[in-house]
């Protein structure tokens, strides 16, 4: 069995600040601890850093 992981969110999805000196996001950790334990993980990270509004 194999799992793939689709992560969306802001920068605590792509890894910006407080997650950027541990090399990356919680989408990478959470992978890598499931990989840790032996499950085949893929990990499509599609966060978005910065502010993102609608122009109206």
């Amino acid at each position: 069995m194999s799992v793939n992981d689709v992560a969306l969110g802001d920068s605590t999805a792509v890894g910006v600040g407080v997650g950027a000196a541990r090399g990356g996001g919680y989408p990478e950790h959470l992978a890598s601890r499931l990989r840790a334990g032996g499950l085949p993980v893929g990990l499509s990270n599609l966060g978005q850093s910065g502010p993102r509004r609608a122009r109206w």
